[in-house]
This record gives structure tokens, C-alpha cells and sequence, in this order.
């Protein structure tokens, strides 16, 4: 009780020196938000400074606490989270930090958007809007190469016009062992949510592979291509920028494709178009076989393409090895 009645009586002496010093503003004819003067300041100082410790409340005979410019904040290791920020952001080109910050939660990172967006810009990763220079390719990490069909595929876009000069886009498919197209799709337009609606009906019919090769393209890079493979299982691999090399498989079936069905042949309407473009699927997989390896080629004969209920392909087992081939 005698340490309560000594704080009382020195904050009632300090809201008394405050009320002297607004009152002695008032009668010099200030503003009563007027700053005090220096002398002023310097006798409510002075006042502040002469109270003892226990003023703001801490038991007596206890220190001063510290204050918060002394205290040293130990920040967390970002080394890690750093690294595989400029690993995803090596592989996706075209993806911002919150596109990384949804993968880098995939993967079990417990971290906001903010600070990815610090650690985003700290490293220089952000998207350049303006073309720089050519200069030599970084090395790339290469994925194994498929050793059976269904594995890895390939997916490209091209483009070409109807007689009436209206313009019209295919989207194809390649299996990089077997050399057969799955699905050749054709219309007016073809964005990320169509490309998601032929794979989830190829799933259905003859299954999804386990790796789908793309390049940088904007329906290849969007967010529901993306979450359409997160949720199948299914890991796309993005080509380096201006390096069509990195997927040959694709670039020679599309070179094929053009040179011997959308050149010759000038379609009058996109159902015409349709019936062209698949009935050239259809012989190309029956052609497939003259352009694998020899030994590739003699598994071929061995096993092939059935058709399941629903009108799709699905692997033959072989025999022998009790391994699936395609066509």
C-alpha cells in the first residue's frame, strides 16, 4: 500500500505539470496544440528522469528493463528457401513468385507470399519485360530418357488457314517411344482449360503418362494445366526458352505432320479439317513402326495398341519379357 501511494502522488505530480504547462500556453495566447518550448521540455525531462525504475510499474528492487533497441533479433536460416526459389524459378521460366510461392507450398515450404516476394526480388528473379542480349545457355538438368511407351509424351501447337482464309489451331500429341500421336485436337481456339479437357479424356481412355513434354507457351505454363498435373501425378517438363532441340520427338512429328497432311490438302471448314487431320493420325500409326530402332522395332511386333470400351488405345503386354510396348 505505501508503494501504490507513492506512484499515485507522482502521477498526480506529472499531470499537474502538464496541466501548468497548457495552461501557461493558453494565457501566452498559442494554440493549444502548440509544441512546448525548449525550456519546457527540458523541466518535463528532467521530471521523467528524476522518477525512479519502478515508476512504469515493476516490482521494487527488480532492473530496468531492456529496451527494444538492445535487443537482438536472430533471423532464420533462408538458405534453403533461397535455393530452391532460384531452382524452381530456374525451370520455371515464366512464373512469377506467386505462382513459385504456390509450388514452393507443394512441396511442404510453411511460408507466406511476402516473404517469397522479398527472397524473389533479393535474388533477381524477377520476370525482365524487355528482350535482353543472347548469351550462352545454362546447363540443364537432363530427365532420363522413357524406355516404354505411355511414358513421356508430347504436347505443341500449330497453326494454319481454311480456304476462306479464317485461321485455326491443332494441338498435338506424341508418345516419345512409340512415335504415335494419342489425339489430335482441332479448333477455332484452344486455351489451358482445353488442353486440360482432351488429357482428362485421354485418361479416361487409354491412361496419362508419367511426364508431358511442353514448352514455354502460355496454355502450357497456365494455372489450370498446372493443377491439372499436380493433382494426376503427372510432371511437365518445360524445354530451355528458344531451344525447340529439347524436345525432337515433338518438333519432327510436327515437321511430318505439316509437310504430309495441313500443306497438301486446303480445307474448306474446321469439320473438313477434323476428318483430314484424323484420318492422317490413323495412317501415321499404322507407319509408326518403320521409324523406330531395330530393337524398338522388333518389341513393336511383339506387342501394340488395343482399343478399350470406350474407342481408345490402350498396351498390349509382351509375351516373352512380360513388359508393355506400344505400336
Amino acid at each position: 500500500m505505501r508503494r501504490l501511494r507513492q506512484l499515485e502522488d507522482e502521477n498526480r505530480r506529472l499531470k499537474q505539470l502538464v496541466a501548468d504547462l497548457t495552461l501557461d500556453t493558453h494565457a501566452a495566447g498559442g494554440h493549444p496544440k502548440q509544441t512546448p518550448k525548449p525550456a519546457q521540455k527540458c523541466d518535463l525531462v528532467a521530471f521523467c528522469g528524476s522518477a525512479s525504475p519502478s515508476a512504469s510499474g515493476a516490482p521494487a528492487g527488480s532492473s530496468a528493463s531492456v529496451g527494444r533497441s538492445s535487443a537482438t533479433s536472430v533471423a532464420d536460416d533462408q538458405a534453403p528457401l533461397r535455393l530452391r526459389l532460384r531452382d524452381l524459378a530456374a525451370t520455371r521460366v515464366r512464373s512469377g513468385y506467386r505462382r513459385l510461392h504456390v509450388l514452393l507450398q507443394r512441396e511442404g515450404w510453411r511460408v507466406n507470399h511476402k516473404r517469397v516476394e522479398r527472397l524473389y526480388r533479393l535474388e533477381g528473379l524477377a520476370l525482365r519485360r524487355k528482350a535482353r542480349k543472347k548469351r550462352p545457355s545454362l546447363s540443364r538438368v537432363l530427365v532420363p530418357a522413357a524406355t516404354r511407351p505411355h511414358t513421356e509424351w508430347g504436347m505443341d501447337f500449330l497453326t494454319d488457314r481454311l480456304a476462306d482464309g479464317r485461321r485455326y489451331r491443332v494441338l498435338a500429341f506424341v508418345d516419345h517411344v512409340s512415335r504415335v500421336s494419342p489425339a489430335i485436337e482441332v479448333d477455332a481456339s484452344l486455351s489451358g482449360g482445353r488442353v486440360v479437357a482432351v488429357l482428362e479424356r485421354l485418361a479416361t481412355t487409354i491412361g496419362r503418362p508419367e511426364r508431358i513434354c511442353v514448352d514455354n507457351g502460355p496454355e502450357f505454363v497456365s494455372k489450370a494445366l498446372d493443377a491439372w498435373c499436380y493433382r494426376r501425378g503427372v510432371q511437365l517438363v518445360f524445354s530451355r526458352p528458344g531451344k525447340p532441340t529439347d524436345k525432337p520427338f515433338v518438333e519432327a512429328c510436327n515437321s511430318r505432320f505439316r509437310d504430309e497432311c495441313l500443306d497438301p490438302h486446303g480445307c474448306a471448314s474446321l469439320e473438313e479439317a477434323r476428318g483430314t487431320i484424323e484420318a492422317w493420325r490413323v495412317e501415321d500409326q499404322h507407319d509408326a513402326a518403320a521409324r523406330l530402332p531395330g530393337p524398338a522395332h522388333a518389341r513393336r511386333r511383339r506387342g501394340g495398341w488395343t482399343r478399350r470400351g470406350g474407342g481408345g488405345l490402350t498396351l498390349q503386354v509382351d509375351q516373352e519379357t512380360g513388359a508393355d510396348h506400344g505400336p
